[in-house]
């Protein structure tokens, strides 16, 4: 992987002539930690939001843009964090990948089928029945999230466990376990949603940080990652901003609209 910010002449060409810029969420565009408490009779979460020199960005960005920010948030939850941005050209892709949605339509990109789901709930039941050391569930449509202070190994037996055709993924995103269908996570997702607006694969630059990032970085043409493990094309290391925010300014100074 090489810098971004070393992209010679002709690669800085290609970044001014992309069509669609997708953003990862939590730790990209907001800063990682969600608080969540759960008990039999309600879920509390607290969320962190983009600081507002990202609105400022974006509303500059999508100019010369589509954006679509990516995550494993579900659709609810990614309309409080972005309420601000119902914009024209600004899509939301939710629960790693299983819709993409603007503040004016949504559409599904997942098609599952009530065996997995039964799968997840049964997944659900024996951590519960564990009485595992896990801070909550989020709530969620088509995939189970599981926040922890800690990645706890026996979550990944339980999956297997109820999981013999090996259709689920578990990702552990330092936070939280992610579980859900290996048929739909976010690359599918930013395919179906490139095909239906007509945008071809080189006209695509994804930004992630994670491992349930790479499917994404795998559909872009250009593919930034922002953590050394997770391999791209290019890299964009940050530690005084967000890194959705260093790729947005740079984006802009190549259209001198900084």
């Amino acid at each position: 992987m090489k810098s971004l910010f070393k992209a010679d002449k002709k690669d800085k060409e290609k970044l001014k002539k992309l069509r669609l810029i997708v953003l990862d969420t939590d730790g990209v565009i907001v800063p990682r930690g969600t608080e969540i408490i759960e008990t039999e009779n309600y879920v509390r979460m607290k969320l962190k939001h983009p600081p507002e020199e990202f609105y400022k960005k974006i509303k500059k960005l999508v100019k010369h843009y589509k954006i679509l920010i990516s995550s494993g948030r579900s659709m609810l939850t990614l309309r409080t964090m972005f309420s601000r941005l119902c914009i024209d050209g600004v899509y939301l892709q939710c629960e790693n990948g299983s819709r993409v949605f603007s503040f004016l339509k949504s559409f599904s990109t997942a098609n599952l089928s009530p065996r997995y789901f039964k799968k997840l709930f049964s997944v659900l039941q024996e951590i519960r029945k564990r009485k595992l050391k896990i801070r909550g569930t989020e709530p969620k449509e088509t995939i189970l999230t599981v926040h922890c202070t800690r990645e706890i190994k026996e979550i990944y037996k339980i999956v297997r466990k109820f999981d013999k055709e090996k259709e689920l993924y578990v990702i552990w995103n330092k936070e939280a376990f992610d579980i859900g269908s290996k048929e739909v996570m976010k690359g599918t997702g930013l395919k179906k949603f490139c095909k239906k607006l007509g945008i071809k694969k080189a006209e695509v630059l994804c930004i992630g940080d994670n491992k349930n990032d790479i499917p994404l970085l795998k559909e872009a043409g250009i593919s930034v990652s922002t953590n050394p493990k997770i391999k791209a094309d290019y890299y964009l290391f940050s530690r005084k901003k967000l890194p959705g925010i260093v790729l947005s300014e740079f984006l802009l100074h190549l259209h001198k609209s900084i």
